[in-house]
């Protein structure tokens, strides 16, 4: 990666439970993963949301060695998109030398808009 790339970030998640959620409801709904949609994880077998958890977090086991190796940050998606961390937001800019644009980062990050996961109550 390093010979294509000036700057590489990783994002991976905190919660590897809502993560594994996440791609079985993908994985196994008719519609694409960008559309918004109610996540009806009882439908999803216990044990296969435990094995994918479970293979998350291995992965971001692996991801954390091969980050500190390269001295790549790591960004988590909580921070970025659920808790709205405005200084891991600024930290990720800096990183990249990309200008902060207040209406890109509401559009992108902080806005609702593009989330897909509804919640049933």
């Amino acid at each position: 990666m390093d010979g294509f790339f000036e700057k590489v970030i990783v994002l991976d998640r905190r919660d590897k439970r809502l993560q594994a959620e996440s791609l079985l409801v993908n994985a196994d709904s008719k519609i694409g993963w960008d559309i918004p949609k109610i996540y009806e994880i009882d439908k999803i077998d216990a044990r296969r949301i435990e094995k994918e958890t479970n293979a998350f977090i291995h992965f971001s086991e692996k991801m954390k060695s091969m980050t500190e190796e390269k001295s790549w940050p790591i960004f988590y998606y909580e921070d970025l998109f659920v808790d709205h961390n405005s200084e891991e937001i600024k930290r990720m800019f800096d990183y990249l030398e990309i200008v902060m644009d207040d209406k890109k980062i509401h559009d992108f990050i902080i806005s609702d808009k593009r989330k897909v996961r509804i919640d049933p109550h």
